[in-house]
């Protein structure tokens, strides 16, 4: 849903009044993307900026990696440039409502900021880069349609380390919807995706990957392919610690 949220300057009154209706009403919510800052300007680099905090390990750090990731198979020409932290240092925005109450909460702003205008009256409409702001658009539009048309969310794996080092086997029920399904892999120290595992529907539910490191602790999670090859949303990531 689009929410336009008010009294974020008064202290996130409007994003703290969402989040607890949300509960009592009993929404699930995969994940909130703020949009705040994002016109652009004449001359800027053409990039967003994403905030998450804790990226290596957190609901936020995920649906982090999600969004670069879709945006980068969408929109390679306008760059989504990661930085663990929940937002720009003395600064805060509506996402910090949903960090706090527990839910996946990401700031996209736009690449460079000019502190002359910020809570400004010099800040007005003639300034905007509308070629900028489409921009931003078909990022969001590409990413949440992605989000919200893609598979239901896998079930957790069941992961075990087999005898052969660097092999380990999964098991998850298979979806008969799912055309294949990516298996993530992550060293733990590592912000982003490394290259997925892709796994064809007719081969999945009971896996065994090799060639991988035993030594190395592992963040792994897993997403259901559609028959376009479509990720959904991934699995929260399971640690699986290095001997």
């Amino acid at each position: 849903i689009f929410v336009a949220l008010a009294a974020e300057e008064q202290g996130a009154v409007g994003s703290n009044t969402f989040v607890q209706r949300a509960f009592l009403q009993g929404l699930d919510i995969i994940a909130a993307f703020n949009y705040d800052a994002v016109g652009g300007r004449q001359g800027i680099p053409q990039s967003v900026r994403l905030f998450a905090p804790n990226l290596q390990q957190s609901p936020s750090g995920e649906i982090a990696r999600y969004y670069e990731y879709v945006g980068g198979l969408y929109l390679p020409m306008f760059p989504v440039r990661v930085i663990n932290a929940l937002d720009r240092e003395g600064r805060f925005g509506d996402q910090k409502e949903f960090v706090n109450a527990g839910l996946p909460g990401i700031r996209i702003i736009e690449s460079e900021e000019d502190p002359s205008l910020v809570n400004s009256k010099k800040d007005r409409w003639e300034l905007v880069d509308y070629n900028y702001l489409q921009q931003v658009t078909q990022l969001n539009v590409a990413v949440t349609a992605t989000l919200a048309g893609g598979l239901t969310t896998p079930e957790i794996p069941l992961i075990e380390v087999a005898d052969t080092p660097g092999a380990y086997r999964l098991r998850w029920p298979v979806d008969p919807q799912a055309a294949g399904y990516a298996l993530s892999f992550r060293p733990i120290n590592q912000a982003e995706y490394p290259l997925f595992h892709f796994v064809r529907a007719r081969d999945a539910g009971d896996v065994v990957l090799t060639g991988l490191d035993s030594t190395t602790t592992y963040a792994v999670s897993m997403t259901a392919l559609d028959e376009n090859g479509r990720p959904g949303p991934f699995t929260p990531e399971v640690i699986i610690e290095g001997k």
